[in-house]
This record gives C-alpha cells, sequence and structure tokens, in this order.
C-alpha cells in the first residue's frame, strides 16, 4: 500500500477510553451464527445448518472505531446484526458496557438499545417513504418514550444540524433526498437516543465516489465530537484505513487477522489479507504498476461444509497437510497483532514453501 492515509481519523488515544488494553465496551466471545437450511432433491427435503460465523471474539474499546473487511458472503454484516442482537445467535455472548446481553428479556433488551444503533448500507430501503426527516429522526425517541413532543423536537432540530442538513430538510421524504442526504438521515436516527455503540454496516456502499468521503469524515468528526464508538464495516480498504484504529480482516465467517490498522496495512500477516490488500488499486498510476498482484486461486469452501481445518487452505498457496486438518487458532504475533495461520512466521521469512500437490491430495483424502 500507499503512505497512510489517515484522514480525519481520531488520534489512537484520543477519549478516555481510547487506549489500549482499557476495558472493552464490546465484547465478543465465541459467537456463533447458524442458519437451517432446506436442500431439495427431487422429493426429498434434507435439513442442514449454514455456518455464517464461526467462534468469533473480539474486543471494541470505547471511542475507538473496529473496522471489520472481508469479501462479500465472509459474514460481516451477519456479524455486526448479532452484536446489537438484530440476529439471533446460536451459541457465544456479546457483552455490551458490562451487561451480558444474551440474558436479557425483551423489556431489558429494549432499554439497552438505546445505546446501540446501527447505520444501514442502502439509506433508501432502510428509510420509510411515508414519513418525513422529522419523523424518521424521532421515531426512536417515540419508541423509547423519550422526552416530550417540545423537546424531541429540538433533539431533531440539533441532529439535523449536526449531519449537515439543517431545519430545511425536516418536512421532506426520503424521495426527494440524494443518497447521500438520506444517508446523512440514516445516521441522526442512529444518533437519536445518544448511543455508545453504532454499528456502520456498509454505510458508503450504495454511494457515489465524490459523496463518499464526505460520509466518512462526518462519521469521524461525529464520534470525536461526542466519544462514539464504532464497528466500520466496509469493503473500501481506503475508508477502513482513515477511518479504524484497528482492522479485523473476516474469511468464511472467521477472524483471521486482527491488528492496529496502520501495522495492518503495512505488514500483513495473513495469505488472505495479502491478497485481499494487493487486489486495492491505488491511485498512483507508477506504484500500481510496481505492485505484485496476488491472485488467488482455487474455490471458496461452501458454508453446509466448512473444512475441518483453515478455513482458507482451499485456496492458500502456502497450505500444508497440518492446515487441512488442523483449524490455526488466533494467536497474538508481536504487538498486540494477531493472526490465525499455523506458518505466518515462515511464511513472512521466506523459509516456509508449500508441500506438493500430491502431498496435498494425500491429505485430503
Amino acid at each position: 500500500m500507499a503512505e497512510s492515509t489517515t484522514r480525519g481519523r481520531p488520534d489512537h488515544n484520543d477519549g478516555p477510553g481510547g487506549h489500549l488494553g482499557t476495558e472493552p465496551l464490546v465484547r465478543v466471545d465465541h459467537l456463533r451464527v447458524e442458519y437451517p437450511v432446506n436442500i431439495r432433491r427431487g422429493w426429498r427435503t434434507t435439513r442442514r445448518t449454514l455456518q455464517a460465523v464461526a467462534d468469533v471474539s473480539l474486543d471494541i474499546a470505547g471511542h475507538r472505531t473496529l473496522g471489520l473487511v472481508g469479501e462479500s458472503g465472509s459474514g460481516k454484516s451477519t456479524l455486526g446484526r448479532a452484536i446489537i442482537q438484530l440476529q439471533p445467535i446460536a451459541s457465544g455472548s456479546v457483552t455490551f458496557d458490562g451487561i451480558d446481553l444474551s440474558g436479557l428479556s425483551y423489556h431489558q433488551m429494549r432499554a439497552v438499545r438505546r445505546g446501540m444503533q446501527i447505520v444501514f448500507q442502502d439509506p433508501y430501503s432502510s428509510l420509510n417513504r411515508r414519513m418525513t426527516v422529522s419523523q424518521l429522526i424521532e421515531r426512536p425517541l417515540r419508541i423509547q418514550r423519550v422526552g416530550s413532543a417540545a423537546s424531541r423536537a429540538k433533539r431533531v432540530t440539533e441532529l439535523l444540524d449536526l449531519v449537515g442538513l439543517g431545519t430545511s430538510m425536516a418536512g421532506r421524504y426520503p424521495i426527494e433526498l440524494s443518497g447521500g442526504q438520506r444517508q446523512r438521515v440514516g445516521i441522526a436516527r442512529a444518533l437519536s437516543t445518544s448511543p455508545k455503540f453504532i454499528v456502520c454496516d456498509e454505510p458508503i456502499s450504495a454511494l457515489d465516489v465524490s459523496i463518499q468521503a464526505q460520509i466518512t469524515d462526518l462519521l469521524v468528526s461525529i464520534q470525536q465530537e461526542l466519544g462514539l464508538t464504532y464497528l466500520f464495516i466496509a469493503h473500501d480498504l481506503a475508508a477502513v484505513r482513515s477511518i479504524s484504529h484497528e482492522v479485523a480482516v473476516m474469511y468464511l465467517g472467521t477472524i483471521v487477522e486482527l491488528a492496529d490498522a496502520d501495522e495492518l496495512f503495512r505488514r500483513r500477516l495473513h495469505p488472505y489479507t495479502k491478497a485481499l490488500i494487493s487486489a486495492a488499486p491505488i491511485p498512483d498510476p507508477a506504484v500500481q504498476r510496481s505492485r505484485e498482484r496476488i491472485v488467488l486461486t482455487g474455490e471458496q469452501p461452501s458454508r453446509l461444509d466448512v473444512p475441518v481445518g483453515c478455513v482458507f487452505a482451499s485456496r492458500c498457496p502456502f497450505r500444508r497437510e497440518l492446515c487441512l486438518h488442523e483449524p490455526p487458532p488466533l494467536l497474538t504475533a508481536r504487538d498486540g497483532h494477531r493472526v490465525a495461520c499455523h506458518f505466518w512466521s515462515e511464511i513472512e521469512n521466506g523459509t516456509h514453501l508449500p508441500e506438493t500437490e500430491p502431498q496435498l491430495q494425500e491429505g485430503l483424502r
């Protein structure tokens, strides 16, 4: 990658919860998300289990942003929704602000939801087209029975100014707004209950390129002003790098690498992370031409038949027989940089060679 792009990103030690090693605001422990799937073959129907998120554990410290990247279908959005309990979990736990969410009743969870919100990917489909902007932003406050009508109206005005829309937009409907304006409404709605934690589920992927940087900068300025904590899910690696303090790389429902943002882009350790970042274009033609593109071969395994060993083994150019039978744990390689790879050290030092194809075929039997 080119030089560090930290446009507007808060300092790594901003805020009382911004230091590494502090008690996390969000703690995910061995989280699993599964879906029942019916497979029909002729007249026969077989019920199978699709594993969307497999044994994920991570912490998000207060006032910080954890970026979550990975190719489509890796389970990023499912993980984000499961953390805020919009998606049922099969096993594991999520702790938010010291509260274990798995044991809460409906009414208890409803009260906790004021502290956690989500900004959805599509700003149009996530907004009720029959409601005005002011009604959309006020809706969470009405559901939570917060304040009087006058105080809610005042809150709506404050939020419109905060996200850069102004009160002139209050009476408009979503169809009258541009994509960027709709996403600003979505951000204002998420902020209405004064949350501590927001899941940003690919908030810029449905927007024009010219608008994406504006929304990213808006999220950063709001975080600095209100001291928020983000889980920022995106495909755009440049955006993830500019806004995130730490970055987690996800593949087939598992976290394969997690590190400080600058450290990850400077020194990636997992073969999948290396390939993912090598595929991201750099806007400097000279640098782009001199880069080595890592092209992965092989097929991504089916979620219905997850490999026994490393989930990336079928596409990894460095795989050995151990990778086919033993899943690598997510262990600390150095200074908080964690990676799930048996041979990351040998690969980095250039001393690791993959086994021959006959040996691998023997290991697959």
